[in-house]
């Protein structure tokens, strides 16, 4: 069971990304994980699960992923600059990572031999950080009419293949800011331990 992403579908105009959607990685992260792909379909009948932007509290806490970067620039800076707020990106939490690694392993057979999308919400940045606004309301995010986002990523992405093999997410977005936003009450001076930068 390979550990994809759906970061291989990069820039996408229209429509949600499938399974069958051409991937068009942007980032060398992105390519490895394509040709991993590859390498598994092509040498033994294994599962690619296509994991979206996670989030939530676990032992190894990532700062660096967008919900979470948001919201700690919502608590420290209380304003940030949003270039391109309407890219969208596909979510799920951690807890919902989990567990659809248990269902591979469990639904192997009926599994194997493709690219799973494992997701469970697509929001825009400002999607997103609206409903993080709704919980912080001294948050301040600027919406820039010009400039680029150095991440270009920009791809909403489509689960219901994974979830007519029996799989549904427990968790949204909704749910799990407040208890981020708490985690980062306490780890907030050592951010830099919890990123992958």
């Amino acid at each position: 069971i390979q550990a994809s992403t759906c970061s291989n579908y990069g820039a996408r105009l229209g429509g949600n990304c499938d399974e069958d959607t051409p991937l068009n990685s942007l980032s060398v992260y992105g390519d490895t994980k394509i040709a991993a792909e590859s390498a598994i379909f092509n040498n033994c009948e294994g599962v690619a699960l296509r994991v979206a932007t996670g989030y939530g509290i676990s032992p190894r806490f990532r700062s660096d992923l967008m919900v979470h970067e948001f919201i700690y620039k919502a608590l420290k800076e209380k304003s940030m600059l949003v270039y391109e707020a309407h890219y969208q990106r596909a979510f799920i939490h951690v807890n919902d990572i989990a567990r659809a690694y248990i269902h591979a392993i469990q639904n192997f057979n009926v599994l194997k031999g493709k690219p799973w999308n494992v997701v469970t919400e697509n929001f825009s940045k400002k999607d997103l950080l609206e409903k993080i606004r709704l919980k912080l309301q001294d948050f301040n995010p600027v919406y820039a009419e010009v400039g680029k986002d150095l991440d270009q990523r920009n791809y909403a992405v489509d689960g219901v293949r994974f979830q007519q093999s029996g799989f549904f997410g427990t968790r949204t977005v909704d749910d799990s800011i407040n208890e981020i936003i708490e985690a980062f009450k306490i780890i907030i001076k050592e951010r830099s331990v919890y990123a992958n930068f």
